[in-house]
C-alpha cells in the first residue's frame, strides 16, 4: 500500500514539527518517512520496505545514511517528546488517582531477538559488522504516571565477558545513570519512586533511591533467595511462604481485579542499609499457598499504603507492554543496521512513533482504548480515505467497522 494518502494525515504531521529543530531539511523528511512507516506499515518495518511505499521514489540507501550520517539531536528529540507529552499526561483527569502525587520511573532490560537463532539483532562493535563482539541486551527506561507510560532514555548492555574496550558498565551502574537523566526531567511538584524487576533489587542499587532527596524511594520485586528478620528472628524467605495459609490472605479490589496479599514488616540482613521496610506478598492463584505462585514485594517508602504499592507494581507493567508494541507493531523487531548510532536513532525514532499513539489518546476521546487500538484506527481511516479518493471498493473490515 502506498503512503500518498496517509503523508496527508495531518494530526501525524502537525505532531513531528514539535521536532522540527533537531533536523535538517532533508532529515526531517527522512524523518517523517521512517516514523509513518512504522506506524502504518503493520510492524514489518526497514528503510527498502519504507522507500518503496513512499509517494515518490526515493532510494532506500538514503535513509540508512539518515540513520548514520544526518543531522539528528538524539538528546533534543527525547527532551521535545517529554516537554510535549508529560505535561499533557499530567494534567489528564483520568490520571488523577490514588497514586496521583508520584511519578513512577521503570527501568528494564529487554532483548531485541532475532527469530531464529534467538541472538540479539545486530549491534556489532566494528562498522564493518563483522566484530566478534555483540551486545547482550538493552536496558530501557520510562516515566509512568496514571494510564501513560512515556519512553525515556536507554543505554546498551554488553554483558560481562569478552566486553569491548570502553564498554564495562555493569547493570547496576547502568540503572544509576539512568536515574540521574531521570532527575533532570521536571516532574511539576510530583514525587519521583523507582521502580523495577528483582534485578535491582541489589545493595550497589538501591541505596541511592534510599537515601537520595530527589526520590521518595522505590518499590521492587525481591528475589526468594535470601534470609529475611521477622520479629527479632532470622529465616529464608521461602521458609517463611511455606508457613503462611489462606486466612492470611485477605482481598483486595484493585481496579476490577481481586488480589489477595499478606503484608509484613522485616529486615534483612543483606540490605541491613534499608533498616525496616514493609513487605507486600501477592498471591497470583487465590486459594493455592504454594511459594511457586507467590510474588514478594518490597518498598522503603513506609507511608504508602497496600493499595498504592500493589497499584506501583502493577502500572510497572506498562513498560513491558511498551516493548511488545515497538517490537511488534512498530518494526523494532525487523531492523537489520549493525552501527550502535544507527540502532539508537531506530529506536528514538520508534518512541517519537508510539509517543504519538500516545498523544492521540491523551487528546481524543479515545482514553479506553489500547495503543494498538489506537493506531489500527488510524490505519482504517487512512485505507478509507484511499478508497474513497480512487474510488474502490471498501475493505471488509471496513465494511463491518461501519
Amino acid at each position: 500500500m502506498r503512503l500518498r494518502i496517509l503523508y496527508t494525515v495531518c494530526v501525524l504531521c502537525g505532531y513531528l514539527k514539535f521536532f522540527r529543530a533537531s533536523f535538517n531539511a532533508s532529515s526531517y523528511q527522512y524523518m517523517k518517512m521512517l516514523v509513518h512507516g512504522m506506524i502504518y506499515l503493520e510492524g514489518q518495518v526497514n528503510c527498502k520496505r519504507i522507500s518503496e511505499c513512499w509517494q515518490e521514489e526515493v532510494w532506500h540507501q538514503r535513509l540508512i545514511d539518515f540513520l548514520n550520517h544526518g543531522k539528528y539531536n538524539l538528546n533534543q528529540v527525547n527532551e521535545d517528546r517529554f516537554n510535549q507529552l508529560l505535561p499533557l499526561a499530567l494534567k489528564h483527569p483520568k490520571n488523577r488517582d490514588v497514586l496521583s502525587k508520584y511519578v513512577m520511573f521503570s527501568i528494564d532490560p529487554t532483548n531485541f531477538k532475532k527469530y531464529k537463532d534467538k541472538q540479539m539483532q545486530g549491534v556489532h562493535y566494528t562498522g564493518d559488522g563483522e566484530g566478534i563482539y555483540k551486545a547482550h541486551s538493552m536496558v530501557m527506561s520510562c516515566f509512568i504516571y496514571g494510564s501513560s507510560c512515556i519512553p525515556f532514555k536507554k543505554i546498551l548492555y554488553w554483558g560481562s565477558q569478552g566486553v569491548p574496550k570502553g564498554r564495562q558498565i555493569p547493570k547496576s551502574q547502568i540503572y544509576l545513570k539512568l536515574a540521574r537523566k531521570a532527575e533532570k526531567i521536571k516532574v511539576f511538584g510530583k514525587k519521583r519512586i523507582a521502580v523495577f524487576d528483582g534485578e535491582g533489587c541489589s545493595k550497589k542499587v538501591l541505596p541511592y533511591f534510599h537515601k537520595s532527596p530527589e526520590w521518595s524511594g522505590f518499590v521492587t520485586k525481591f528475589p526468594r533467595t535470601r534470609n529475611i528478620v521477622v520479629a527479632g528472628k532470622s529465616q529464608h524467605i521461602r521458609r517463611y511462604l511455606s508457613g503462611l495459609k489462606n486466612t492470611e490472605f485477605p482481598p483486595m479490589l484493585i481496579g476490577n481485579k481481586e488480589v489477595y496479599y499478606h503484608e509484613l514488616e522485616v529486615e534483612v540482613p543483606s540490605l541491613a542499609f534499608l533498616g525496616r521496610c514493609r513487605r507486600v506478598v501477592i498471591q497470583d492463584e487465590p486459594g493455592n499457598v504454594d511459594q511457586k505462585t507467590m510474588r514478594v514485594l518490597i518498598t522503603d517508602v513506609m507511608d504508602l499504603t497496600v493499595e498504592q504499592i500493589l497499584t506501583i507494581y502493577r502500572r510497572r507493567w506498562k513498560e513491558e507492554t511498551y516493548h511488545q508494541i515497538i517490537k511488534d507493531r512498530l518494526g523494532v523487531k525487523t531492523y537489520k543496521h549493525r552501527r550502535l548510532k544507527a540502532i539508537m536513532r531506530f529506536l528514538e525514532l520508534a518512541d517519537v512513533a508510539y509517543c504519538f499513539l500516545e498523544y492521540r489518546r491523551l487528546k481524543d476521546k479515545v482514553w479506553e482504548s489500547s495503543l494498538s487500538e489506537v493506531r489500527n484506527a488510524l490505519i482504517r481511516k487512512a485505507e478509507y480515505r484511499l478508497c474513497v479518493k480512487f474510488n474502490l471498493q471498501l475493505p471488509k473490515r471496513l465494511v463491518v467497522n461501519g
